[in-house]
C-alpha cells in the first residue's frame, strides 16, 4: 500500500510537470501541486531529456517551487539556453538589471561541475556577464596599472596572474560568490576570460545593461512577452458571431523552433479552474494536438501576463491572471460550440485560442453595456458613475462586472466568468439594477440623497407617504409611528397591510413602460416590502428611534 501512494505521488509530480500529454490525464487537468522534493525527484529519475522538453517559463516555475539553492542537480541536467532564458525571467526589474539576483545565480552556477557550470555561465548575453563584472570590480593590470593603497572591497589577483580584481560588492560574501564564478571562468578558458577583463575595463555600465536588455527583450518576444501596449491585443473586442467553428485560424504546431515553447506542459500555466468547456475539450485530445494547443497557450499566457504588467516571477498574481484567460477560453469556446460539447475538440483544431479567448471577454463586455450605459446616465448613483443607491451586495457584482477585468461576484473571492450560464446570471443583476431604476426615475428622486439611503428605500417612501396621504418628504417620527400601528399586519406574508402592498404594485404598473411584463419588477416590488416588513416586525410605536432605523428615508430630529 505504501509502494502504491509512493507511485502516485510520483504520477502525480510527472503530469504536474508534462501537463498529461500522451497520457490519461488532460493537458490542465488541475491536479494540486505536488511537494517541491516530489517534483524534483520526478525530474531527476526522467534525466536530462526531461528538463530539456520543459519550457523555460515552466522550468522557472519550478525552481521557484523548490528554490535555487535545491535546484542544483535540476540545473546540471538544463540547457543553457533554458538557463539564460531562467536568468531573464528572474534577474531583471522592468529594463534595470538586478545585481543581488544576478550574484545569487552566479553562485548557483558556480556551485555546478566545472564543465556544466562553464557552459552555463558562458551560455549567458556577454553583455550581461560584463555588465555583473563592471559594476561589481575595479579592474588593474597587474603589471601596468599602479594599485590604489586599500581595497575597495577586497583585492583579488587572477589566476593568470594578470589583474587585480577589486571585489567591490556588498559584503565578503557576495565578494567570494563573485570569485567563485571568475575562478570557474578561469578554469574553462583563460584566453576567454582575460579577453572579456580587458573589455570590461573600457566599457560604460549603461551601455552594457542596455545591450543585455536588447538581446532579453528579444527572446521574451518570441516566447510571447510582448510590450504590454501591443500585448493589449488579447483584449480587443471580437463580435463573437463573428468566429465560426470552422475558420481556420487555428494556431500553427511550431516545428520550426519549438525549443521556446517545450513539450506541452500547459498545466502549469493555470492549474486553478477545473471546469469548463476548455480543460473538458483538451482530455478528448490526441497527444500531437495536445502539444500544439499547450505551445499556443503558453504564448498567448506570457501575451496576457505582459498585457496585464504581471511580472512572470509574481506568482500569486500570475496565476489569477491565468485563471482569467483559462475562463475566458471556456466561455468562448462553449459559445463557439453553441454549448455542445462534443464539438470542442473541432473547434480548438480550426480556430486560434486567442480569438477564442477574445470571444470569451467580448461575450461578457456585450453583457455588461446596458450597465455601462445606466451607470453612465446617473441611474444607479448619486452622480454619473456611481452605484451608490443600489444595495451593497448588487453595488459589489456590478463593479466587479464593469472592471477593465470582469469578474463573476457570486463567491468570496470573485471568480473569472466562465460559462454562459455565468453571463445570464450576470445580466439577471442588471436587470434587477434597471428595474430598481425605472421604479424610481431620475425626475422623482429629491435633489439631496443622505449618505446609505438605496433606490429601494426611495421606493418604500414613496409609497407609505401615498398610503399615509403626505406629501413625498421624509418621514417623520409620527409617519412611522402611524406607519406601525395602522398597516404593520403579522399575519400577511409581507408583514404589512393590503393597502401598503395595493400601493406599492399600483405604483409599480406607473412608472413600468406600458407593455413591459411585470413578472420580474412584481417580485422586486414584493422583496422591497419584505425588507420592510421584517424591519418594521419587532418595533414598538411606542419606543422608536429614527437614527437606528433602515428601510425608509427618515427625517432625523436635531438634538
Amino acid at each position: 500500500m505504501e509502494n502504491d501512494q509512493e507511485h502516485d505521488n510520483e504520477t502525480t509530480a510527472i503530469s504536474w510537470l508534462s501537463g498529461g500529454a500522451g497520457g490519461s490525464e488532460p493537458v490542465l487537468d488541475a491536479l494540486p501541486s505536488p511537494p517541491s522534493m516530489q517534483i524534483l525527484d520526478a525530474l531527476l529519475e526522467g534525466g536530462s531529456r526531461k528538463v530539456h522538453a520543459l519550457a523555460s517559463t515552466t522550468l522557472h516555475r519550478v525552481i521557484a517551487e523548490i528554490g535555487l539553492i535545491d535546484a542544483h542537480e535540476l540545473l546540471e541536467l538544463a540547457e543553457p539556453e533554458q538557463v539564460r532564458e531562467l536568468i531573464d525571467l528572474e534577474a531583471w526589474d522592468g529594463d534595470r538589471a538586478d545585481i543581488e539576483t544576478l550574484l545569487d545565480w552566479s553562485q548557483a552556477l558556480s556551485f555546478l561541475s566545472d564543465e556544466i557550470g562553464s557552459r552555463h555561465l558562458w551560455g549567458l548575453d556577454v553583455e550581461l556577464l560584463a555588465f555583473l563584472l563592471r559594476t561589481q570590480t575595479r579592474l588593474y593590470l597587474a603589471q601596468r596599472d599602479e594599485l590604489p593603497e586599500e581595497a575597495e572591497g577586497m583585492f583579488y589577483k587572477t589566476p593568470d596572474g594578470w589583474f587585480v580584481i577589486d571585489l567591490i560588492c556588498e559584503n565578503e560574501l557576495r565578494a567570494e560568490q563573485l570569485m567563485a564564478m571568475i575562478e570557474k571562468l578561469y578554469r574553462d578558458d583563460a584566453q576567454r576570460i582575460r579577453t572579456l577583463l580587458q573589455n570590461v575595463m573600457w566599457e560604460l555600465p549603461s551601455e552594457l545593461e542596455e545591450g543585455a536588455l536588447r538581446w532579453r527583450t528579444g527572446r521574451l518576444e518570441d516566447l510571447g512577452f510582448e510590450a504590454p501596449l501591443e500585448a493589449l491585443r488579447v483584449y480587443t473586442y471580437l463580435a463573437p458571431s463573428s468566429v465560426l467553428p470552422d475558420e481556420g485560424t487555428a494556431d500553427r504546431a511550431l516545428r520550426s523552433d519549438p525549443e521556446p515553447m517545450g513539450d506541452a506542459d500547459a498545466e502549469s500555466l493555470a492549474p486553478l479552474l477545473t471546469t469548463g468547456f476548455f480543460p473538458s475539450a483538451l482530455a478528448e485530445l490526441e497527444p500531437g494536438e495536445q502539444q500544439r494547443i499547450a505551445q499556443a497557450l503558453t504564448l498567448l499566457a506570457n501575451r496576457v501576463l505582459s498585457a496585464d504588467r504581471v511580472n512572470p516571477t509574481d506568482s500569486e498574481h500570475a496565476s489569477h491572471s491565468l485563471a482569467m484567460l483559462r475562463g475566458r477560453l471556456s466561455l468562448g469556446l462553449e459559445h463557439i460550440c453553441q454549448g455542445e460539447s462534443a464539438r470542442s475538440a473541432s473547434v480548438l483544431a480550426h480556430v486560434a485560442l486567442a480569438r477564442i479567448a477574445r470571444v470569451g471577454h467580448s461575450l461578457v463586455l456585450d453583457a455588461a453595456q446596458p450597465a455601462r450605459d445606466a451607470t453612465r446616465d446617473g441611474q444607479w448613483g448619486r452622480d454619473g458613475g456611481k452605484l451608490d443607491l443600489l444595495p451593497p451586495l448588487l453595488q459589489r457584482q456590478l463593479s466587479l462586472l464593469l472592471a477593465s477585468r470582469p469578474l463573476l461576484g457570486v463567491d468570496d473571492p470573485p471568480r473569472p466568468f466562465e460559462f454562459l450560464r455565468d453571463i445570464k446570471e450576470a445580466q439577471g443583476w442588471i436587470a434587477q439594477a434597471l428595474d430598481a431604476a425605472t421604479l424610481v426615475p431620475l425626475d422623482a428622486r429629491p435633489e439631496t440623497i443622505p449618505d446609505g439611503i438605496t433606490l429601494a428605500d426611495l421606493y418604500r417612501t414613496t409609497v407609505v407617504n401615498r398610503v399615509l396621504e403626505r406629501s413625498d418628504t421624509p418621514l417623520d417620527e409620527n409617519a412611522v409611528v402611524a406607519l406601525i400601528s395602522e398597516h404593520r399586519n403579522p399575519n400577511a406574508r409581507s408583514g404589512l397591510s393590503d393597502a401598503i402592498i395595493d400601493a406599492a404594485r399600483n405604483l409599480m404598473q406607473e412608472r413600468m413602460p406600458s407593455g413591459r411584463d411585470l413578472v420580474a419588477p412584481a417580485q422586486l416590488v414584493e422583496h422591497f416590502f419584505e425588507e420592510l416588513g421584517q424591519t418594521l416586525a419587532p418595533l414598538s410605536p411606542r419606543d422608536i428611534d429614527l437614527r437606528f432605523m433602515t428601510g425608509l428615508v427618515f427625517k432625523i430630529p436635531e438634538k
